[in-house]
């Protein structure tokens, strides 16, 4: 590795630190004052190269994971009076695979909003989507520890898109706050 892209790394590896501990007083503001779709989150700021699922990317990956569930915590922990304020409040993190591109955390103030997002599972003639849980290991894949105290699961996501010739396997890892 180069001195450029070491330092490179390292500048990520700190904002990625930056990005995961602190919550600004916009995000209480945006939470108080208006509800985006019954839902709010925030992108994993991740580098283009980091998206991908090789096997250089592995370490850094596993950095990502552990930040993205410390993110979950602080916001989940971070001020108990919006749980109060809210008849339904779940923070949560999405881990997508196989690459990064959709992974976010957030929290969800519907249940149906929250179930609708998990089974995303259409069926008409030109387009299938389907997701459904199964068994997965987060902490194994990444090297991570997941606390007792978030809820975790993982679900396969299959897209058949016959108008735009668009085929699709993943998957993600989901995880929420157990209050």
């Amino acid at each position: 590795m180069s001195i450029f892209e070491d330092k490179s790394m390292k500048n990520f590896i700190d904002s990625l630190y930056l990005w995961s501990s602190y919550i600004d007083e916009g995000f209480f503001h945006n939470i108080n004052e208006k509800i985006y779709n019954d839902y709010i989150s925030w992108k994993i700021p991740l580098p283009f190269d980091l998206l991908e699922d090789k096997i250089e990317n592995k370490s850094i990956r596993g950095i990502c994971v552990e930040r993205m569930i410390w993110k979950l915590y602080i916001i989940a922990t971070e001020n108990k009076e919006l749980k109060k304020k809210f008849s339904f409040f779940r923070p949560y993190c999405l881990i997508t695979e196989p690459n990064f591109f959709g992974s976010e955390v957030g929290v969800f103030f519907s249940e149906k909003k929250l179930q609708d997002f998990l089974f995303r599972n259409i069926n008409t003639k030109n387009y299938k989507e389907e997701t459904k849980e199964i068994k997965g290991n987060l902490s194994e894949k990444y090297n991570v520890i997941v606390p007792s105290f978030f809820s975790y699961k993982y679900f396969s996501h299959d897209i058949q898109d016959c108008d735009d010739d668009i085929a699709y396997h993943g998957g993600f890892h989901f995880l929420s706050y157990k209050y």
